[in-house]
Order: C-alpha cells, then sequence, then structure tokens
C-alpha cells in the first residue's frame, strides 16, 4: 500500500516537474509558433500581452482583490491549455517520427 502511495507521489512530482519545464518555454517562447496549435493563440496572446500586463501593475491599488485572483485564475486556466496542446503536439510529432522509422526500415527490408 505504501509503495502506491509513495508512486503516484512520485508520478505527481514528475508531471509538476514538465509541466514546470513547459511554462518556461512558454514563457521564454521557446519554439512556440512551431508547437502552440492556432486554437490555442488566445492563450499566448493573454499571457505575452504586455498591455494587460501593465493594466494590472497601474491599477494594482484600484483593483479589488476579487478581480486580481480572477485574472490570476485565467492566466492559469490559459498555462494550463498550453501546457496541454504542447503535450498532444509533442506526443503527435514522436508517433509521426517513430512511424516514419518504421516506413524507412520496411523499404529497406523490400530492396
Amino acid at each position: 500500500m505504501n509503495d502506491l502511495s509513495s508512486s503516484s507521489h512520485t508520478d505527481r512530482y514528475v508531471d509538476q516537474n514538465q509541466n514546470n519545464k513547459l511554462l518556461t518555454e512558454i514563457r521564454s517562447r521557446i519554439h512556440l509558433r512551431h508547437v502552440i496549435p492556432n486554437e490555442h493563440k488566445q492563450c499566448t496572446k493573454m499571457l505575452y500581452d504586455k498591455t494587460f500586463d501593465k493594466a494590472i501593475i497601474s491599477n494594482e491599488d484600484n483593483v479589488s482583490k476579487k478581480e486580481t485572483k480572477l485574472d490570476e485564475q485565467k492566466r492559469i486556466h490559459a498555462e494550463n491549455l498550453l501546457i496541454n496542446a504542447m503535450r498532444k503536439r509533442r506526443f503527435v510529432m514522436r508517433f509521426e517520427s517513430s512511424s516514419s522509422d518504421e516506413n524507412e526500415t520496411e523499404q529497406e527490408l523490400e530492396h
């Protein structure tokens, strides 16, 4: 029983670590154009919109805690959407590259 709980704890740690790495890529825009599908472009705009950040900073005193919390939740939601999109895209890319390797091997065997 203890092995199961430590295993799930390790899995969660690995997932969180991968999420952190993906967020670092998202924030530094590493290969962003190639990884994020078109349907998630609005998320990147929200994450990188400098006017959005400036508005939060300049109105910090005037904005209620509730609004700030909602903005933070939106940002976290956008980051989660991007993380999932990047994971799916990388999985598809890995699958396609492994399929092309298999096709090349089959062609070599035929000749």
